[in-house]
């Protein structure tokens, strides 16, 4: 079981990993615009992944007999300067996200909710691959 102030943060989580495949899919558009197919390709991976990474905190969510709000996805930039250009913003929102992720970790810790600290172990470990 998780609290409400726990399930309104996973809630939140949940929003901000689709909004980053949101992100990748609008790279992956722009790349394949441009004719740059392996980069599209790889934003479409990330894309794939954030989706993963969402799933897997809605279930968790479901699985504690808390209660899953979907809120709405901001719309992200739909034009991108050059590659380099969308590896700057990649790398700065991986960074947003670390902090959100580990935002989850003080406050799981905080509440002594060890059951979802070690659930958060796997983003911790999937955003240092990042």
């Amino acid at each position: 079981m998780i609290s409400k102030s726990m399930e309104k943060a996973l809630n939140e989580q949940i929003n901000k990993e689709m909004y980053s495949a949101y992100l990748y899919m609008a790279m992956s558009a722009d790349t394949t615009h441009k004719g740059l197919d392996g980069f599209a390709n790889w934003f479409m991976v990330q894309y794939h992944e954030e989706m993963e990474h969402a799933t897997r905190i809605y279930n968790y969510i479901n699985d504690q007999g808390g209660k899953v709000e979907l809120k709405t996805i901001e719309k992200p930039p739909s034009a991108f300067k050059d590659p380099l250009d969308m590896f700057k913003k990649t790398l700065e929102h991986e960074q947003f996200i670390t902090k959100s992720i580990n935002d989850l970790v003080d406050l799981a810790k905080k509440e002594n909710d060890h059951a979802t600290e070690i659930f958060l172990q796997w983003f911790i470990t999937e955003q240092i691959e990042e």
